[in-house]
């Protein structure tokens, strides 16, 4: 697996703090191969 996978899931950056472990958790299920997370923002930049 490239080095920007780390236990099935992909690295990009940073995640916001608890997601990463529920995200391996995820990529351990029978028949997945990979998770790609997409993106998921703490605030919003037109202040919702």
């Amino acid at each position: 697996m490239p080095k920007h996978f780390k236990r099935g899931v992909k690295r990009e950056h940073h995640f916001l703090k608890g997601i990463e472990k529920p995200l391996e958790e995820i990529a351990n299920i029978p028949g997945v191969k990979k998770v790609i997370p997409g993106r998921i923002y703490a605030s919003d930049s037109r202040g919702f």
